[in-house]
């Protein structure tokens, strides 16, 4: 079932509230059930045209016809609409109604990302930490775990703090990662309360200092 998307202008504590669980291995947010904004300089329909054929793709995609879901969003994907790049990504990346390709999953989640859709950067950040057939780039993959971290999704404060922690891909600094760590524990990430300790409290969280 697909959820409604969050606006990209809500409080970043509450965006993170509202994370999914994990879509097949990777650590994924549900795909969108409207269409987002438009890559500026993109090509478009008209707004009421690209909204429902939006629409008919999520139909398709709640009644399991993934192939359908497909074949309506890669066009609007391709148009720019962020929102159906990032579930042409989740299509792509999980083998649903097309053929697995991890790679092209890579390329669409990255459009949506560079252009402003912060779910769709914890996507490439992921894929980026060394995925099938995807060179390892962890100094890109902690970019996009920075930008994910400005809505504050855990699992972006976790492999951020990771990639801190051990100086990969970003600068080494303890501290900052202890303090990335600590938010994600707080905002619910599993992994990151087993590190710290099951008792973490709003109060022994300080926001990081580079974090958004």
């Amino acid at each position: 079932m697909l959820h409604k998307p969050l606006s990209l202008a809500r409080a970043p504590f509450i965006r993170a509230a509202l994370l999914s669980a994990a879509l097949a291995y990777l650590p994924a947010l549900p795909a969108f059930a409207n269409p987002q904004a438009i890559a500026p300089g993109e090509q478009v329909l008209p707004e009421e045209e690209r909204i429902k054929a939006f629409q008919a793709g999520v139909a398709a995609y709640d009644a399991g016809d993934y192939a359908r879901a497909y074949e309506i969003w890669l066009p609007l994907a391709k148009l720019g609409d962020l929102a159906a790049q990032r579930n042409v990504g989740h299509l792509l990346r999980l083998g649903r109604g097309t053929a697995r390709d991890l790679p092209r999953a890579l390329y669409f989640y990255e459009r949506a990302a560079d252009a402003g859709l912060n779910a769709a950067a914890l996507n490439a950040g992921t894929l980026l930490l060394g995925a099938e057939g995807i060179e390892r780039d962890t100094e890109d993959a902690a970019d996009y775990f920075m930008q994910a971290a400005q809505d504050g999704y855990p699992e972006a404060l976790y492999q951020l703090a990771l990639l801190t922690e051990a100086g990969d891909g970003t600068g080494k600094d303890p501290a900052k990662a202890d303090r990335l760590m600590r938010l994600a524990a707080f905002l619910g990430h599993e992994k990151a309360r087993a590190r710290i300790g099951l008792d973490t409290r709003l109060d022994e969280v300080r926001a990081p200092s580079n974090a958004s």
